[in-house]
């Protein structure tokens, strides 16, 4: 972290006083090439959430915004045929191919 203190500063900055985004901060910071080291946008989140930066999720509109909505599983139940008990009394006499047991 000691390597991106330039762009950490850069990036407080930009997100605080213009409200960009850590990924819009990162992307611009690779584009100019003016900074040493530019961590990830996933990095930079984490800094973020682990409280290493002045930063806080307050500060970041999309974050607040979204919903971690848990994932919906649908139960897969096996269609099963008819029961023995329900089927025609006409297999019971085996003559027809296909009803041999």
């Amino acid at each position: 972290m000691m390597k991106a203190w330039e762009f950490i500063k850069f990036a407080e900055e930009k997100i605080l006083k213009k409200k960009w985004s850590p990924d819009a901060v990162v992307g611009i910071a690779k584009r100019k090439e003016q900074f040493e080291y530019i961590p990830s946008t996933k990095t930079l989140y984490n800094w973020i959430d682990e409280g290493k930066l002045t930063i806080v999720n307050m500060d970041l509109e999309m974050k607040l915004r979204r919903s971690t909505k848990g994932k919906k599983f649908s139960k897969h139940n096996k269609v099963h045929g008819m029961s023995i008990e329900e089927r025609p009394k006409s297999i019971e006499t085996r003559e027809e191919f296909g009803h041999w047991r």
